[in-house]
């Protein structure tokens, strides 16, 4: 949880210093690009690990049925 925080912090670091294109050299500029590319990449892959978890443990925490009308009551409740 703290690497998606740190993540998350870095993401917002690196769309702040873009946003002020005109006190970056282009070198700077690109260079800021590439890392912020990668830290997207980096959080989404853990935001997905950490839902892939969550949903390995709504099984583990309840049987096939009942994980079934569980899912089905939440799309009925947002549904309705």
């Amino acid at each position: 949880m703290i690497e998606t925080r740190q993540l998350i912090k870095r993401l917002l670091q690196l769309h702040r210093l873009l946003k002020q294109k005109e006190t970056l050299n282009p070198a700077e500029q690109l260079q800021h690009e590439c890392e912020l590319q990668e830290v997207k990449s980096r959080l989404l892959q853990k935001l997905c690990s950490l839902g892939l978890a969550f949903l390995r443990r709504m099984i583990w925490l309840h049987s096939r049925r009942e994980l079934l009308e569980w899912l089905l009551s939440q799309i009925i409740g947002i549904g309705g």
